[in-house]
C-alpha cells in the first residue's frame, strides 16, 4: 500500500512515478503525477 503524502519545503516541481512490471502476473502496474507548487508559504495542513 502507498500513501499519498508529502511534505513541501519549498516552490518548484514535485513528481512521482511508480512502475511494478512484475505486478498483476507480469501485465504490469505504472502511474505517474506531478504538479508544480508556488507561494507555498501560503499552505498550511492541505490534505488531500
Amino acid at each position: 500500500m502507498l500513501t499519498r503524502s508529502a511534505e513541501v519545503i519549498a516552490d518548484g516541481v514535485c513528481a512521482v512515478r511508480v512502475e511494478a512490471p512484475a505486478f498483476a502476473g507480469g501485465a504490469g502496474l505504472g502511474a505517474e503525477i506531478s504538479v508544480t507548487l508556488l507561494n507555498i508559504e501560503g499552505m498550511i495542513d492541505i490534505t488531500p
